[in-house]
């Protein structure tokens, strides 16, 4: 008799997020980095790079894109792809990468992720963050 193992993707649930729909999360461009971190100093927000264990994170949106979490995993099986660092808050809630953050927490929950931490909550930060001139919105897909 044959043993098949089922991949179940792990999302956090609907109460343990701060409910935010996907299509009002900002987005940041990687090319926009250097932008966005000057923005957001002007704003008295300053990032710091770590790495951090995934299950040590929150998400701040609600709903999440199986097919962009099995994605990214299928991207970080190429090691020779960079990836942007997340960006997180204070008070560990992710700002912006939830599908990458999600891909590392199922693959390998125990392992870290680079992240740039602000120095500011996660409402305050998310709040500054969507009036940046080249945040972008996307939907759920």
């Amino acid at each position: 008799m044959k043993t098949f193992l089922e991949f179940r993707i792990v999302t956090p649930h609907i109460d343990d997020t701060l409910g935010i729909m996907r299509h009002e999360m900002p987005q940041i461009e990687h090319d926009h980095y250097d932008d966005y971190f000057e923005y957001m100093r002007e704003h008295g927000v300053t990032f710091k790079k770590e790495m951090v264990k995934p299950h040590d994170l929150r998400a701040t949106q609600q709903e999440f894109a199986d097919a962009g979490i099995v994605t990214s995993i299928m991207k970080s099986a190429d090691a020779k792809r960079i990836f942007k660092p997340i960006l997180i808050s204070s008070d560990d809630y992710v700002i912006d990468g939830h599908h990458r953050w999600l891909a590392k927490l199922n693959t390998l929950p125990e392992g870290k992720i680079e992240a740039f931490r602000a120095n500011k909550k996660g409402k305050e930060v998310l709040e500054l963050t969507k009036k940046f001139k080249w945040v972008t919105f996307k939907p759920l897909h």
